[in-house]
């Protein structure tokens, strides 16, 4: 439900992170303004940095007219005067000019700094709300802590260096190398003074992989975050999403219309099921006011808003079902958490096991343990500089800094593996069944995949001396359940005799995606050629690096590998195993209709994948 939700909070949540780094001082979202594309940024100095935003068509967050303002002053009684003041100035020069377009402009702005004066005080809690977050859960590198860490520095490198064997062994620490690691490669920024971005009048945000590795980070913060700013400016932060104002122009619609415009607003905007009635009216007035010329009673919008705030309670309680069990979040007592607050926790078992480690070190020890316990409670973007810091004192100590084996642990592998293997099929190589072909008889093929009537059951690439290859089953496979046709289906491709052992037994989402081959080529009769050939071979070696490096993914889910050679109930003392019947058939199923009694048709060099079986459950065709 919150997968599909539109990113533009999020990309702005994310940018206000991005320049923190840049500008290396915490920088939250003040403000989105969806229907004029501008955004208010509030930084640790006390800045506040008002932009207009706009999605490029590579996907990246491109800002311009940046504006920078400071919060003490702009929110002053001398200032705030000084503004309504000129506006009434600009108004009345206008109609002695007789400029009368512009004083209708000019009047309107005279009625919106009275009503920002009148809200200033509320400007001002908010602002210092804002400066106590930084200082008390988003300050680290300000701290003594953060200044006793660095004076120890050399000592902590000198141990690391002298224990090197000892430290590696701990699987804590070498975790925490691995995502020291792809963190600093990930958000390794230029600095930048403020000065600096003003005087560009610009800067972009790009979407790359970093903007994944920050999702997976920083997912449950994101999620608080938008809520929070949901229920703080509901109406100013949607009122220009597309979704919000076609629900809101279902004013006079029929029920059936209305309900599908909820389902779409709450599909692109899932925090409109949490929204209140006076949020509502808020937000479809101030859609009436940008996209409506006609008259709307306070009544008929009366009326609208509790009709959808009744239709709305299903989703709301799904929305608040999936809140609290995928992401431990309950809406009462929602609080604000800074970004990268789990790396930060993260960060504190790498300091808490070295200083377990240091116990006969003395300062560095005791230093250690309070930076440990101190940074537990911490995040933002100083917790980016702590990174550093730790991946500086393991470089410096002679450690081999690995970048890539962190991604396997938060990456989907068997699904990342199935879409490779549905993307080779794409592109001319595909020697894969489209993904749930196997253990599923029901299930659809991909779509623009013709069936072949004549193929069912049989090889679909009949090329003399290949032996087709064996898609790899779970001992759970319930392959009785299947029709005969499926329960003999064979995928083509080579496979070599030495089949690596994860791919025996393994249920996970890429095995019973089709079993691709991981080493053998793709057959020439499916093969592309030419660069997408050289695209199928990739694809094959980048699935077959992250069937090695999966980071124990397919193990979990597909459970241990059962023997090589034995099936689940033919285990047998003194007799050698039958090989494993194609797609998972267990004993007393569908024969085989190619023709062969005995196991697997002879591979090209003339040997058998597997032992010939000494049963003989069906007599040979």
């Amino acid at each position: 439900m919150l997968e599909l939700r539109n990113q533009e909070l999020t990309d702005l949540n994310r940018s206000a992170d991005f320049l923190g780094r840049t500008l290396r001082e915490n920088v939250e979202l003040h403000s989105m303004d969806s229907a004029n594309s501008q955004a208010k940024f509030i930084t640790e100095s006390g800045k506040l940095i008002s932009t207009s935003y706009a999605t490029t068509p590579e996907g990246d967050t491109q800002f311009t007219d940046v504006v920078v303002e400071d919060v003490e002053t702009i929110t002053s009684d001398d200032y705030v005067d000084s503004v309504v003041s000129e506006n009434i100035h600009k108004f009345i020069r206008d109609i002695r000019a007789d400029e009368y377009n512009t004083a209708e402009v000019r009047f309107t702005d005279v009625l919106q700094s009275f009503e920002d004066r009148s809200k200033v005080v509320n400007a001002r809690e908010k602002f210092q709300m804002v400066q106590e977050r930084f200082s008390d859960s988003m300050n680290i590198t300000n701290t003594s802590q953060w200044k006793k860490l660095n004076e120890v520095s050399n000592l902590l490198t000198s141990f690391l260096a002298e224990n090197q064997e000892s430290v590696t062994k701990m699987k804590d620490i070498s975790n925490g190398i691995k995502l020291c690691t792809s963190v600093h490669k990930a958000f390794n920024a230029p600095v930048q003074s403020l000065e600096e971005v003003v005087s560009e009048s610009s800067f972009t945000v790009p979407s790359d992989s970093n903007k994944t590795l920050y999702d997976m980070l920083c997912q449950q913060e994101l999620i608080r975050k938008e809520i929070l700013e949901s229920k703080a400016n509901f109406a100013q932060s949607w009122a220009g999403n597309e979704a919000v104002q076609h629900l809101a122009n279902c004013i006079y619609s029929k029920p059936e219309v209305i309900a599908e415009g909820l389902e779409d607003a709450i599909r692109e905007i899932p925090y409109l099921a949490l929204a209140t009635k006076a949020e509502l009216t808020d937000v479809f007035e101030s859609v009436f006011k940008i996209t409506s010329d006609e008259v709307i009673t306070k009544k008929d919008v009366r009326e609208f808003v509790h009709c959808v705030f009744e239709s709305k309670k299903a989703a709301k309680s799904e929305l608040l079902s999936v809140l609290s069990e995928k992401y431990g979040l309950n809406i009462q007592s929602l609080k604000f958490v800074p970004s990268f607050s789990g790396l930060a926790k993260a960060q504190s078992v790498v300091f808490e096991v070295l200083s377990k480690a240091t116990r006969k070190e003395g300062v560095l020890h005791d230093v250690l343990v309070e930076f440990s316990s101190f940074l537990r409670k911490k995040g933002g973007v100083h917790v980016l500089e702590v990174n550093d810091f730790l991946t500086e004192s393991f470089s410096n100590a002679g450690y081999s800094l690995v970048e890539n084996g962190i991604m396997a642990q938060y990456i989907n592998v068997p699904k990342l593996k199935a879409d490779l293997q549905a993307l080779k099929i794409l592109v001319g190589g595909g020697d894969a069944a489209p993904e749930g072909a196997m253990g599923d008889a029901g299930a659809e093929m991909e779509p623009g995949v013709e069936p072949d009537p004549e193929a069912v059951g049989k090889n679909p690439v009949a090329e003399p001396g290949v032996a087709p290859e064996e898609a790899p089953q779970g001992p759970d496979t319930m392959t009785d359940e299947l029709p005969p046709e499926a329960a003999g289906d064979e995928m083509p491709g080579e496979m070599d005799a030495e089949m690596p052992p994860e791919g025996l037994g393994d249920d996970s989402e890429a095995a019973q995606a089709g079993g691709m081959d991981m080493e053998g080529g793709a057959p020439e009769e499916m093969g592309g050629g030419g660069d997408a050939a050289s695209l199928v071979a990739d694809l094959e070696a980048l699935i077959a690096s992250l069937a090695g490096g999966g980071g124990g993914m397919d193990d979990m889910e597909g459970g241990a590998p059962p023997e090589e050679g034995f099936q689940k109930s033919d285990a047998v003392p003194g007799e050698e195993a039958p090989a494993e019947e194609e797609g998972g058939a267990e004993e007393g199923g569908a024969p085989p209709e190619n023709g062969e009694a005995n196991g697997m048709p002879p591979k090209a060099d003339g040997k058998k994948p597997f032992p010939p079986k000494k049963k003989k459950p069906f007599p040979p065709q």
